[in-house]
């Protein structure tokens, strides 16, 4: 709508207005999860792959023998506990950028209504 010029077909300037910011959120928060999956997929998993046979874990196959194994190497890694904790701080980065989009869509929602509630 607002690369195509549609938003100026809307008259309520607070719908508009929300609507933008909704457009913006959504789009922050689409830029946020693309940057994750490449941090998962070009350095979680590969680091993850080097040191673990995913494939046993992926179907199941893994003995508790080997799960703690496993993670007793991963322990005494310290790029591992790096990776960690990035992953956990970009999904709470994920989380809160998901969260404004949900208000964002919550708020256009409410004004639509109050809209609505007000037509003649």
């Amino acid at each position: 709508m607002s690369s195509s010029g549609s938003l100026e077909l809307i008259r309520s300037d607070s719908i508009r207005l929300l609507l933008g910011t909704y457009i913006q959120e959504k789009n922050r928060y689409i830029s946020v999860e693309e940057r994750e999956g490449k941090f998962t997929y070009e350095q979680f998993i590969p680091f993850l792959s080097d040191i673990l046979n995913l494939s046993h874990i992926s179907s199941d196959l893994m003995t508790s023998s080997e799960l703690d194994k496993n993670i007793e190497i991963l322990e005494e890694n310290n790029q591992y506990g790096s990776l960690i904790y990035m992953r956990i701080s970009r999904v709470n980065v994920a989380l809160d950028y998901g969260y404004k989009v949900e208000q964002s869509i919550e708020n256009v929602l409410l004004q639509l209504e109050k809209e609505l509630n007000n037509w003649p």
